[in-house]
């Protein structure tokens, strides 16, 4: 596969790696209405008052050194504890009114917003740049999903029986955590379930519980979605990250990694193909796109040439395919489509079945040079 030389052999300490295992434990984040802590039973997350809230931790899904599997530990209880702290951690009001989270870590200069309101990673900053593009058309009212950063698709991806991309990105998440863990990277994890009162859930109808953590580290920005399924029936599911990349210009960025792929093109109502050999100089976005790269390697890049920046993604074997979408200025699409590419991670080209009591986990790492 063809990538930039950056992405491929990254100054020492600054590459793509993800984070060992170990470091996993974290404290229960204190906010105006009550302490975030987490119960024994880690699936099943509760908000105590301040008087009898006691320092918890949160383990959240985690990609081992491979970026291949998870560590589960048996997923019931969370294994460290440390103490209570908000430091470079707030949950508050942001855009509209809407609730967030807002995280920073310092020793990397990075900065991210995570809204309430479909779990969409809205905002990261690097080093003082955003990473991610949001929509100026944004309305901020809930009324309609954010359009920014990091959709989260689930259980649908794309069209079908439910809403568009399903319902993860229209859901009202709940914050179970937001802290600090012990190797000093931020993290928060929201959680919706059956039980959550959405009317699109209802009509999914099947009985499940989702956990979504966000942690900031030195290597960047981690997103991590787990679906347990707490029914006695199977169910079966679609997933994707809907990252939207900032870039200068669509027409002058080029994707890394998709070259040789077998693909479905969404444009063309599913029709298959493979895409032709790139000689390491990348997919060139110069017209409307939306295709699904089924087996899509591990790490992916994408290189903005006007910033002279290079976008990097790797994402866990359980998303094993990956979608290149831009519209180009077609169908009345939002007039800032210039200045996004997205390349978003999914498990798509065939569904995850889930029998009762299995879970699943599906992750991504992302970095900028």
């Amino acid at each position: 596969m063809g990538m930039p030389t950056a992405f491929c052999a990254p100054p020492a300490g600054r590459g793509v790696t993800l984070r060992s295992t170990a470091a996993a434990a974290a404290a229960a984040a204190a906010t105006a209405g009550g302490r975030l802590a987490v119960a024994a039973n880690r699936r099943r997350p509760t908000m105590v008052p301040p008087a009898v809230a006691a320092a918890g931790s949160w383990r959240s899904p985690r990609m081992d050194a491979a970026g291949t599997d998870f560590d589960d530990e048996g997923g019931d209880a969370a294994d460290k504890a440390g103490a209570a702290s908000t430091e470079n951690v707030s949950v508050g009001p942001g855009n509209g009114g809407l609730m967030r989270v807002t995280m920073k870590h310092p020793a990397s200069n990075q900065e991210v917003e995570v809204y309430t309101l479909g779990a969409v990673v809205a905002s990261w900053k690097a080093r003082g740049e955003d990473v991610l593009w949001c929509s100026k058309e944004n309305k901020w009212d809930g009324a309609k999903p954010i359009r920014a950063g990091i959709p989260l698709c689930f259980p649908q991806f794309g069209p079908g029986p439910l809403v568009q991309h399903g319902f993860a990105r229209i859901a009202n998440w709940e914050v179970v955590f937001a802290g600090t863990l012990d190797d000093g990277s931020v993290q928060t994890v929201m959680t919706i379930s059956s039980d959550t009162d959405n009317d699109v859930i209802r009509e999914w109808g099947h009985s499940f519980t989702a956990e979504y953590a966000v942690t900031l580290s030195p290597t960047g920005l981690e997103t991590s979605l787990r679906v347990v399924n707490t029914g006695t029936a199977a169910f079966d599911f679609t997933a994707a990250f809907h990252n939207y990349f900032a870039v200068t210009n669509v027409a002058e960025s080029r994707v890394f990694g998709v070259d040789n792929l077998p693909f479905q093109d969404r444009l063309a109502d599913g029709a298959t193909g493979t895409e032709a050999a790139d000689g390491g100089a990348g997919y060139l976005v110069d017209k409307a796109v939306d295709k699904l790269y089924v087996g899509a390697p591990e790490e992916l890049a994408v290189f903005d040439f006007g910033a002279l920046k290079v976008l990097k993604i790797k994402k866990s074997a359980s998303l094993p395919d990956v979608t290149v979408w831009n519209p180009f200025g077609e169908g009345g699409c939002d007039a800032g489509w210039k200045n996004f590419v997205c390349v978003e991670p999914a498990a798509a080209a065939d569904k995850v079945v889930l029998e009762a009591g299995e879970e699943w986990l599906g992750a991504q790492l992302l970095g900028v040079e």
